[in-house]
């Protein structure tokens, strides 16, 4: 049996009395991509916020690799070894890519203030190792052409791409991707998916994505778990999502007999 990446249990949250989030909980091991799926407003992106400290859950256990996460701050969290990306883009858009990839790698750089100062050698060391880092996620996402242009001179699909790299630039073990392929076509969704199992299969990095693009979810996922109205109602492999009639209630409606997907 895998061991587990992340353990969430018993996760709870209300937003002015209407309960977002009730008693979900889910187990991802290590290693493998793990697809969070739902209508809209179905309480994904609340569960994404809340394993990523951006919400404090009102009850539950988020456990990554054993270490709570409840009641730290986002960036403890990132600390802890969690990146991730957002449904709207949250890119510095005057800077440039590797400029933005630089900041992410800034996590992981510790000089001082004094050595910041004078440009010790120490940092002038750590300044080209991140430089390295981050010219090294580009490359694998097939950016590298673009590290000294502005961000906002790119076109939707690249500046997603970006995001999904400076999320890598944290040397993750745990990704979060919330809805990566929004707004992109099937041949930028099929060059997505591929990444995806890349930066997996490659880096070893376990994945977890919210999404809508069921072709994919379907595609990509070893396991699913499906939410409606801030609930859990069902788990397992594509195919056991695909043909489980309380998911194809959710999606279609009472008396349905289409499987999602």
């Amino acid at each position: 049996m895998s061991k587990s990446a992340l353990e969430v249990s018993h996760l709870s949250i209300s937003f002015g009395g209407l309960k977002a989030v009730n008693d979900v909980g889910f187990s991802v091991s290590t290693g493998e991509i793990f697809s969070i799926i739902g209508p809209n407003g179905a309480g994904k992106t609340t569960v994404f916020n809340m394993i990523s400290g951006f919400y404090r859950p009102d009850g539950g256990s988020i456990l990554l690799d054993g270490n709570e996460l409840v009641g730290l701050k986002p960036h403890e969290i990132t600390a802890h070894g969690i990146g991730r990306t957002f449904q709207n883009l949250e890119l510095f858009g005057k800077l440039s890519v590797l400029e933005n990839l630089l900041i992410a790698r800034h996590l992981h750089v510790r000089t001082g203030f004094w050595g910041e100062a004078v440009k010790t050698r120490a940092v002038r060391t750590a300044e080209e190792q991140a430089r390295n880092a981050a010219m090294a996620v580009l490359e694998r996402l097939d950016l590298q052409q673009h590290a000294d242009t502005p961000i906002k001179e790119f076109p939707f699909p690249i500046q997603k791409r970006v995001e999904l790299a400076r999320a890598l630039a944290l040397d993750p073990n745990l990704l979060l991707l919330d809805e990566p392929a929004a707004g992109l076509n099937l041949v930028e969704t099929a060059e997505l998916s591929a990444a995806i199992r890349e930066i997996r299969d490659d880096l070893g990095i376990t994945v977890v994505l919210v999404e809508h693009d069921m072709s994919m979810v379907m595609k990509i996922s070893d396991h699913i778990l499906v939410v409606d109205n801030g609930e859990f109602i069902a788990s397992g492999v594509p195919a056991e999502v695909q043909a489980n009639p309380h998911v194809i209630e959710a999606y279609l409606g009472k008396g349905s007999a289409h499987a999602v997907g």
